[in-house]
C-alpha cells in the first residue's frame, strides 16, 4: 500500500514532538532532554548530517550529534525536517522549516560518567552503566536497584567488607580498615545509606502510595548521591595523596 507525501508528513506531525522551528545553519543548541542525567538543557550541536533513504518527494531525514552541558556526554538525536507554509500575524504567507525529534540514542559507551571508576574495577563499571542506561530510559525503579547494587559492589568488592547484608556491610565500614586503606567520610556514610534506602524501595515497593514511583527530579538527586560516593572512593584520596606528594618533594619532607 502507497502512501502519499502529505500522509507521511502528518503521520510525523500527529506522532513525534516538535525539536526546533527554523533554520539550524546558524544555531549552536537544540533543546532537549539529555539521554544520560535526563535533565531539560540546550543540547550544544556539534555536527549534524542530512539524508533521504526514500525518495526526492520525501523529508530530509537529520542526524544531530548534541553534548550536554551539565554531564558533558554526547549522544545522537535523529530527526525529520518538514516544509510548511503559515499565515503570520498579518496574514501573509511564509514558509517555515519544523524539525521533528524521532528518537534520541546515547554513545555506546558512558564514558565521562565511568572515567572515575578505575578500569580494573569493571563490575562496578558495568553496574553503573547499566543504572545510568536505566536512568536515560526513564526505568527509574530499575535505576534505583542499579544504584543500590553499585554500593554493595564498592562495599563488598572493593573496600573489602565481609559477606553479610548491605547495611552490616556499611556499618562495618565505619569501624574498620577498608581495603583500599582510604578515610571514609560522613558524606560517604550518609550517602550510601540513602542510596540503600532508596533501592530498597526500588525493590521492595512500599505501602504508600506516593512512595511506590519515582520522579526524574529524585533520581537526578539519586545520581548525584551515587557520583559522590565515587568521588569519595576514587577521586578525593588519589587527588590527596598527588597534593601531599607534591608538596613532600617541594619541601623535602621524608
Amino acid at each position: 500500500m502507497e502512501f502519499s507525501q502529505e500522509e507521511f508528513e502528518q503521520y510525523v506531525k500527529n506522532n513525534y514532538p516538535v525539536l526546533f522551528e527554523g533554520d539550524l545553519s546558524g544555531v549552536e543548541n537544540l533543546p532537549g532532554n539529555c539521554n544520560f542525567c535526563n535533565r531539560e538543557v540546550f543540547l550544544k550541536l556539534y555536527g549534524k548530517r542530512y539524508h533521504n533513504p526514500y525518495s526526492s518527494a520525501f523529508p530530509l531525514f537529520e542526524i544531530f550529534h548534541l553534548e550536554c552541558p551539565s554531564c558533558r556526554r554526547k549522544s545522537f538525536i535523529h530527526a525529520i525536517a518538514i516544509y510548511t507554509t503559515i499565515e503570520d500575524e498579518n496574514e501573509d504567507e511564509r514558509d517555515i522549516v519544523q524539525h521533528y525529534r524521532l528518537f534520541n540514542l546515547p554513545e555506546k559507551e558512558y564514558q565521562n560518567e565511568l572515567k572515575d571508576i578505575p578500569e580494573e574495577y569493571e563490575l562496578l563499571r558495568n553496574c553503573a552503566r547499566e543504572a545510568m542506561f536505566c536512568m536515560a530510559h526513564s526505568k527509574y525503579t530499575s535505576a534505583t536497584i542499579m544504584f543500590r547494587r553499585a554500593i554493595q559492589i564498592m562495599a563488598a568488592n572493593i573496600l573489602g567488607a565481609p559477606k553479610g547484608t548491605l547495611a552490616r556491610q556499611l556499618n562495618w565500614l565505619k569501624s574498620n580498615e577498608n581495603r583500599l586503606k582510604i578515610d571514609l567520610t560522613e558524606v560517604f556514610h550518609e550517602n550510601s545509606h540513602i542510596i540503600k534506602e532508596i533501592g530498597n524501595q526500588g525493590a521492595h515497593p512500599e505501602d504508600e502510595i506516593s512512595l511506590q514511583d519515582f520522579t526524574k527530579e529524585e533520581m537526578d538527586l539519586l545520581h548525584d548521591l551515587f557520583q559522590s560516593t565515587i568521588s569519595e572512593v576514587f577521586i578525593k584520596p588519589a587527588l590527596l595523596k598527588s597534593i601531599q606528594d607534591e608538596l613532600k618533594q617541594r619541601r623535602r619532607i621524608k
